[in-house]
């Protein structure tokens, strides 16, 4: 299937893009806190499989917390969650001792407990690791999509206590290389998709408002299109891991996958 230029979506392609963002949720899990008995959407995890472990990889900040005796926890089957547990490794807190300023923002957990996925009950899958396609250079001439479950859009309902969660996915290109040179990226190791929370393409041609993307952290960036190469249309490959949304500068930075396989290699 040949993509068309973003600002001309066909129904062919949206009807794609539609069944492959349903596909790829299964393998994003959303992680929570709880804040006075509620649970609170704080980040996302991508599930991957290697032999027999099965790891989890998300973004450093979002499981900073458990430094201080927070729980962070995800559903493994209706009104069953699992705390998140296990070796883990993060990338370095900077010596600021701010998270903001850690640039690569990634942590990887050998997922340990009495539940391994997959988790049926709730749809969610890991994926394997040959999925990964590291250092997928140049950034130009591709098309990414990014799939999750911001925060807005995960609410509990108050008669029951039942959580609802709404997928989100969004597609787009890369900026421009002049642009990662203009805000000190790399682009061996990040990934900048351009994101205007005001002004997102519909599926005819509209522009819209996004949900905020909070709580979209730690999942995984996809591999959609490439001008440069073939690609297989049903297995995508995840080429980062989301990390931050840059509002004023809109776009959404992710970390090469890079960074996640040198981490699972060294969880002991």
């Amino acid at each position: 299937m040949k993509r068309p230029p973003l600002e001309i979506p066909t129904p062919s392609w949206t009807k794609y893009v539609r069944d492959l963002s349903d596909k790829l949720s299964r393998y994003v899990i959303p992680l929570f806190l709880k804040h006075r008995g509620i649970p609170i959407l704080v980040g996302s995890g991508t599930l991957v499989s290697v032999s027999n472990k099965c790891f989890l990889i998300t973004a450093a900040h979002v499981v900073d917390p458990i430094r201080s005796g927070a729980e962070l926890f995800f559903y493994v089957a209706t009104g069953w969650t699992q705390n998140l547990s296990g070796n883990g490794v993060l990338t370095s807190m900077p010596p600021s001792g701010n998270r903001n300023d850690d640039l690569l923002d990634i942590a990887v957990f050998q997922l340990s407990g009495p539940r391994l996925p997959p988790y049926p009950e709730v749809d969610k899958l890991s994926i394997p690791a040959t999925a990964f396609k590291p250092h997928a250079l140049p950034r130009d001439d591709k098309e990414y999509l990014l799939v999750g479950v911001p925060s807005s859009q995960a609410t509990p309902r108050r008669t029951d206590g039942v959580l609802r969660l709404q997928t989100y996915s969004y597609r787009n290109g890369s900026l421009p290389h002049s642009r990662y040179l203009d805000l000190g990226l790399d682009p061996r190791t990040h990934i900048a998709i351009g994101f205007h929370q005001r002004k997102v393409l519909t599926d005819d041609g509209r522009f819209t408002n996004a949900p905020n993307p909070s709580g979209l952290s730690g999942s995984p960036l996809w591999l959609l299109y490439s001008e440069s190469e073939m690609l297989d249309p049903q297995t995508p490959q995840i080429v980062g891991i989301v990390t931050e949304h840059k509002k004023l500068k809109r776009f959404i930075l992710a970390t090469d996958i890079a960074v996640a396989i040198e981490a699972m290699r060294n969880v002991a």
